[in-house]
Protein backbone atom coordinates (compact mmCIF):
# COMPACT_ATOMS: atom_id res chain seq x y z
CA UNK A 1 0.00 0.00 0.00
CA UNK A 2 1.38 3.41 -1.06
CA UNK A 3 2.17 5.81 1.52
CA UNK A 4 -0.42 8.28 2.06
CA UNK A 5 1.80 10.87 3.44
CA UNK A 6 3.97 11.58 0.30
CA UNK A 7 0.57 11.64 -2.21
CA UNK A 8 0.66 15.19 -3.76
CA UNK A 9 -1.46 16.99 -5.90
CA UNK A 10 -1.56 20.29 -7.86
CA UNK A 11 -4.01 23.01 -6.33
CA UNK A 12 -5.55 23.42 -9.60
CA UNK A 13 -6.55 19.73 -9.77
CA UNK A 14 -8.09 19.90 -6.04
CA UNK A 15 -10.43 22.88 -7.21
CA UNK A 16 -11.80 20.50 -10.36
CA UNK A 17 -12.73 17.64 -8.06
CA UNK A 18 -15.58 20.15 -6.70
CA UNK A 19 -17.50 19.01 -9.84
CA UNK A 20 -17.61 16.06 -9.47
CA UNK A 21 -20.74 14.40 -8.62
CA UNK A 22 -21.89 11.56 -6.69
CA UNK A 23 -21.78 9.25 -9.56
CA UNK A 24 -19.61 6.33 -10.27
CA UNK A 25 -16.49 7.15 -12.31
CA UNK A 26 -14.22 4.78 -14.29
CA UNK A 27 -10.77 5.92 -13.48
CA UNK A 28 -10.09 6.93 -17.16
CA UNK A 29 -13.49 9.25 -16.44
CA UNK A 30 -11.37 10.44 -12.89
CA UNK A 31 -8.39 11.44 -14.65
CA UNK A 32 -10.16 13.25 -17.76
CA UNK A 33 -12.19 15.47 -14.68
CA UNK A 34 -8.82 16.01 -12.90
CA UNK A 35 -6.27 16.38 -15.93
CA UNK A 36 -4.08 13.88 -15.02
CA UNK A 37 -2.91 10.43 -16.79
CA UNK A 38 -5.11 6.92 -15.87
CA UNK A 39 -2.12 5.71 -14.52
CA UNK A 40 -1.60 8.40 -11.73
CA UNK A 41 -4.87 7.58 -10.51
CA UNK A 42 -4.38 3.79 -10.35
CA UNK A 43 -0.76 3.69 -9.38
CA UNK A 44 -1.04 6.39 -6.79
CA UNK A 45 -4.26 7.32 -5.42
CA UNK A 46 -6.15 3.61 -5.75
CA UNK A 47 -3.23 2.16 -3.50
CA UNK A 48 -3.06 5.20 -1.03
CA UNK A 49 -6.45 4.64 0.00
CA UNK A 50 -8.84 6.10 -2.39
CA UNK A 51 -12.45 5.16 -1.59
CA UNK A 52 -12.86 2.41 -4.83
CA UNK A 53 -15.30 -0.58 -5.44
CA UNK A 54 -14.26 -3.56 -7.79
CA UNK A 55 -17.57 -4.96 -9.67
CA UNK A 56 -17.53 -8.73 -10.57
CA UNK A 57 -15.81 -8.28 -13.67
CA UNK A 58 -13.13 -6.20 -12.15
CA UNK A 59 -13.80 -3.13 -13.20
CA UNK A 60 -12.79 -0.32 -10.53
CA UNK A 61 -15.49 2.34 -9.93
CA UNK A 62 -14.70 5.30 -8.21
CA UNK A 63 -17.67 7.59 -6.32
CA UNK A 64 -17.06 11.30 -7.26
CA UNK A 65 -17.84 13.47 -4.30
CA UNK A 66 -16.68 10.83 -2.14
CA UNK A 67 -13.09 10.56 -4.00
CA UNK A 68 -12.95 14.73 -3.77
CA UNK A 69 -14.06 14.47 -0.11
CA UNK A 70 -10.75 11.63 0.56
CA UNK A 71 -8.20 13.38 -1.34
CA UNK A 72 -9.05 17.02 0.32
CA UNK A 73 -8.53 15.24 3.60
CA UNK A 74 -5.71 13.04 2.71
CA UNK A 75 -3.35 14.58 -0.01
CA UNK A 76 -0.82 17.71 0.01
CA UNK A 77 -1.57 20.74 -2.39
CA UNK A 78 1.66 22.79 -3.54
CA UNK A 79 -0.49 25.33 -1.49
CA UNK A 80 1.04 24.17 1.71
CA UNK A 81 4.10 25.55 3.44
CA UNK A 82 5.80 24.18 6.39
CA UNK A 83 5.07 26.49 9.67
CA UNK A 84 7.28 29.21 10.08
CA UNK A 85 9.35 29.17 12.79
CA UNK A 86 9.19 32.46 15.34
CA UNK A 87 12.90 33.98 16.13
CA UNK A 88 13.13 35.59 19.58
CA UNK A 89 15.22 39.09 19.97
CA UNK A 90 18.59 38.14 19.30
CA UNK A 91 17.93 35.70 17.11
CA UNK A 92 18.48 35.08 13.45
CA UNK A 93 18.86 32.57 10.91
CA UNK A 94 22.03 31.60 9.82
CA UNK A 95 22.66 30.81 6.39
CA UNK A 96 26.21 28.41 6.61
CA UNK A 97 24.39 26.49 9.78
CA UNK A 98 20.94 26.38 8.41
CA UNK A 99 19.70 26.70 11.64
CA UNK A 100 18.33 29.92 14.04
CA UNK A 101 21.43 31.01 16.34
CA UNK A 102 21.47 33.50 19.06
CA UNK A 103 23.90 36.39 17.69
CA UNK A 104 27.30 37.18 19.05
CA UNK A 105 27.76 41.09 19.51
CA UNK A 106 24.44 41.89 18.08
CA UNK A 107 24.23 45.52 16.77
CA UNK A 108 21.44 47.22 15.38
CA UNK A 109 21.88 49.80 11.88
CA UNK A 110 20.18 52.83 11.38
CA UNK A 111 16.43 52.41 10.78
CA UNK A 112 15.08 53.21 7.04
CA UNK A 113 12.00 55.48 6.55
CA UNK A 114 9.92 52.42 6.77
CA UNK A 115 11.47 51.83 10.42
CA UNK A 116 12.82 48.51 9.40
CA UNK A 117 16.19 48.08 11.16
CA UNK A 118 18.94 45.34 9.95
CA UNK A 119 20.27 43.35 13.27
CA UNK A 120 23.91 42.09 12.29
CA UNK A 121 25.82 39.59 14.51
CA UNK A 122 28.26 36.93 14.02
CA UNK A 123 26.79 32.92 14.24
CA UNK A 124 28.09 31.23 17.44
CA UNK A 125 28.69 28.04 15.04
CA UNK A 126 30.79 28.82 12.21
CA UNK A 127 31.00 32.58 13.17
CA UNK A 128 30.07 33.98 9.77
CA UNK A 129 28.02 37.37 9.93
CA UNK A 130 24.47 37.09 10.18
CA UNK A 131 21.63 39.32 9.43
CA UNK A 132 17.84 40.08 10.22
CA UNK A 133 15.60 42.83 9.20
CA UNK A 134 13.39 43.93 12.52
CA UNK A 135 11.13 46.06 13.78
CA UNK A 136 13.12 49.15 14.37
CA UNK A 137 10.77 50.01 17.55
CA UNK A 138 11.77 46.94 19.02
CA UNK A 139 15.48 47.24 19.09
CA UNK A 140 15.78 51.19 19.86
CA UNK A 141 18.44 52.02 22.02
CA UNK A 142 19.86 48.22 22.13
CA UNK A 143 23.31 49.28 20.74
CA UNK A 144 24.82 50.57 23.67
CA UNK A 145 22.79 47.25 26.18
CA UNK A 146 24.71 44.72 23.72
CA UNK A 147 28.44 45.20 23.81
Amino acid sequence: MSDVSNLKIARGNVMRLQRLMHMKYKPSELAEEMGVSVDTIRRSYIPAGAPCEVDAQGNIWIVGDLFAKWVVDHAKTNRCKPAKMKMEPGQAYCVGCNKIVTLLKPKVEKPNARGVANLTGRCPVCNKKVNRFCKASEWQGQNDQSR
